[in-house]
């Protein structure tokens, strides 16, 4: 008979959470661990030996944690010398994250209908008195059970009542995905060996960098006042400076967002103090060095960062999401910043010379940032790109067949790349014929803009990331040729809409789009993707959404009047009318709350296109990973790892990451994929 155990643990530390798991627990004390066995009572361990806790985790067939591989396993390992068994271990956190349900473990008891009684209580105060060091002006400096015995038998309780809540979860939470056993169980696993694993860093770099830039803000701060005559003290000081820009110069601006100020610079006539003054803004007001000293915090003791990735981040698709270093938000890099501008700028970082040599510091220590994620001793860093992964899946799952093949043509050298393809078939030339502007316009923009059911304010948006200038006219008609070449793309958008209809109306009936599937089963619309992963949307819903009225272009609402008429509450015109919308249960992305979003056929297909693109990418890891490469990162589409130097790194990670490694992976039979990489000492794009 299996028998489970319900571990979590309570700990102290000095350094704080903020700088990771990793950090946090080399100076960890683990002062609680609370367990159970099956139903058995909850049990309390205080101030636990090495072989108390080791020995239950060993007795255990399964052991049950809430984040236990992100927490409790790390500090188990550093504080006590005790090792967990991933492979008999159950998250609870990554299982609610492969369904697309909350990682908090109070929002999750709340979702999951776990009783009051089960539910988790608000701990904060106690965590507060217990598990950090008192503020600075407390002559108490730290917290216990002799100080305040009361509070800490509230805090034991409180302890026990999250068991209480792990076991509930435990056995109402979904299995589809996650599950020991299953293949998602291994890539949780294997997104915990990356994570313990880490990466090199720099550190030399990284504070040399955080010098260099506040000198570098402070002579930015001595110029901005010396152009607003000591008005403005700093030009991070948002409010002061809009408000010296209007009554100096008569300029407004809507707001200080980088693309406001980067499209204002664009006027010639703009006033040249003005001009500086925003310059000065972008530069100072850059975030990214930010990150140098994130670096410096959390870096463990053998100078590797460790935690930056987490397991299905992004719930909706299973991708990994950044955390702390945010490796997947790095600053992009020009084309001219080659290995060798990057090693000659980082020497200069380094030497404390940047400001004699280089003519913006700030955004040279920006560029330096992947560059201090190096490579260990005796290794190389092997890091491989797939090509427009999702451009690729999305033609593959929709049967589009000229564009699968004018990517095989493009990736065997017999054809042109994809964007002068699609221009050629939008403006009915060769594509070789096709001009380098008409290759943006009507070739890449579209691409990017028109994949998931995008249309005019879409290919806008994606029009000024290039500075393209068209009319409403130019742009309608670029959107509508572009469906045109690409029809099977179109239908697919129609045909998971409908699919999802269908299904939310027929529980237990599957219906097939293609590559993938649709099933209501009970309270989850399920979407199976080719590699046998699910989608999950919990509690589907067909229900009537107001949405904003295309006829008067304001803000009034369509609302219906009756079963049959809708109008607008502001023009009383019909205007653009939806149909009832496919609604679910999920995460805001924006107000991080748990409430209903709506969802259409497009944004569907971008759902399984890019959770398809991250399952391609999962077998290369597991392929790299099995074969004596050391994963280190998932950064969008790229694979970063580490290995003793060997000629033929880059292009074994490439098969890898392509399938041509890997014969046993059969479920993406047919979709063309291409790769290329970089073997470096130094991380770089």
């Amino acid at each position: 008979m299996t028998r489970a155990l319900f571990i979590d643990s309570e700990t102290f530390s000095e350094t704080p959470i903020t700088h990771g798991t990793h950090r946090y627990a080399e100076a960890a004390e683990v002062m609680v661990v609370t367990y159970a066995w099956d139903d058995e009572p909850v049990q309390t361990l205080e101030f636990p030996a090495r072989g108390d806790v080791q020995e239950l985790l060993d007795e255990a067939d399964v052991i049950v944690g809430h984040n236990i591989g992100n927490f409790d396993s790390v500090v188990f390992r550093h504080a006590l010398n005790v090792e967990t068994d991933l492979s008999k271990t159950f998250d609870t956190m990554a299982c609610a994250l492969s369904h697309s349900l909350p990682g908090s473990l109070g929002k999750l008891c709340e979702v999951m209908g776990v009783g009051a009684d089960e539910a988790k209580t608000d701990g904060k105060a106690l965590i507060q008195l217990f598990c950090k060091p008192r503020p600075k002006t407390s002559k108490l400096r730290r917290a216990t059970k002799e100080t305040h015995p009361d509070e800490w038998q509230q805090f034991l309780a409180y302890a026990g009542r999250d068991i209480t809540s792990l076991r509930a979860l435990y056995r109402k939470l979904p299995r589809w995905n996650y599950d020991i056993g299953k293949p998602e169980h291994r890539v949780w696993q294997l997104d915990q060996r990356i994570n313990a694993r880490g990466v090199r860093i720099d550190l030399a770099l990284a504070r040399a960098a955080i010098a260099a830039c506040a000198d570098a803000k402070d002579v930015l701060a001595a110029r901005t006042q010396e152009l607003t005559a000591g008005e403005v003290q700093a030009a991070t000081q948002r409010d002061l400076m809009l408000r010296h820009l209007l009554e100096h110069y008569g300029v407004t601006l809507p707001d200080f967002q980088k693309g406001t100020i980067e499209r204002r610079l664009e006027d010639p006539d703009l006033p040249d103090p003005v001009r500086e003054l925003l310059a000065i803004r972008l530069s100072a007001s850059s975030t990214s060095v930010s990150k140098y000293q994130r670096l410096v915090d959390a870096t463990s003791s053998d100078g590797r960062l460790r935690g930056t990735l987490q397991y299905c981040g992004a719930m909706r698709t299973g991708r990994w999401a950044g955390r702390l270093f945010q490796p997947q938000n790095l600053p992009r890099t020009p084309d001219a910043y080659t290995p060798e501008v990057q090693e000659e700028e980082v020497a200069l970082i380094k030497s404390g010379a940047a400001d004699l040599l280089l003519p913006d510091v700030i955004e040279s220590c920006s560029f330096a940032l992947r560059g201090s994620m190096i490579a260990a001793e005796g290794k190389e860093l092997v890091v491989a790109d797939l090509s427009n992964i999702e451009g690729r899946v999305l033609a593959w799952l929709a049967g589009e067949t000229w564009k699968i093949q004018a990517f095989k043509d493009y990736d065997n050298g017999e054809g042109p790349d994809l964007y002068k393809v699609t221009a050629g078939r939008i403006l009915n030339k060769p594509p070789a014929d096709v001009t380098k502007d008409e290759r943006q316009t009507t070739g890449k923009v579209p691409e990017l803009a028109c994949g998931y059911q995008g249309a005019a304010g879409a290919f806008d948006a994606m029009a000024k990331i290039y500075n393209l200038q068209l009319s409403s006219e130019e742009v309608l008609k670029i959107v509508k040729q572009w469906r045109q070449a690409n029809a099977n793309i179109v239908q697919f958008w129609y045909d998971m809409e409908e699919a999802a209809r269908s299904a939310v109306a027929a529980p237990g009936v599957v219906f097939p789009v293609g590559k993938v599937a649709l099933r209501r089963d009970g309270a989850w619309l399920k979407m199976k993707l080719p590699s046998g992963r699910f989608l999950c949307y919990p509690s589907p819903r067909i229900e009537w959404v107001p949405s904003p009225c295309m006829k008067c272009k304001g803000d009034g609402k369509i609302t219906r009047e009756d079963e049959t008429v809708e109008a607008c509450d502001k023009c009383k015109g019909k205007g653009s009318i939806p149909r009832n919308q496919v609604t679910y249960a999920g995460i805001n992305q924006y107000s991080r709350k748990w409430e209903r979003l709506k969802t259409y056929g497009g944004k569907l297909v971008e759902n399984c296109v890019q959770a398809t693109a991250r399952d391609v990418i999962v077998e290369g890891l597991l392929s790299a990973d099995a074969r004596g490469f050391e994963p280190l990162l998932s950064v969008h589409d790229e694979i970063v790892t580490e290995r003793e130097p060997h000629e033929d790194n880059l292009e074994d990670l490439v098969g890898f990451m392509t399938g041509r490694g890997n014969a046993a992976v059969a479920w993406f039979d047919g979709l063309p994929l291409s790769a290329d990489g970089f073997t470096s000492r130094r991380y770089r794009k």
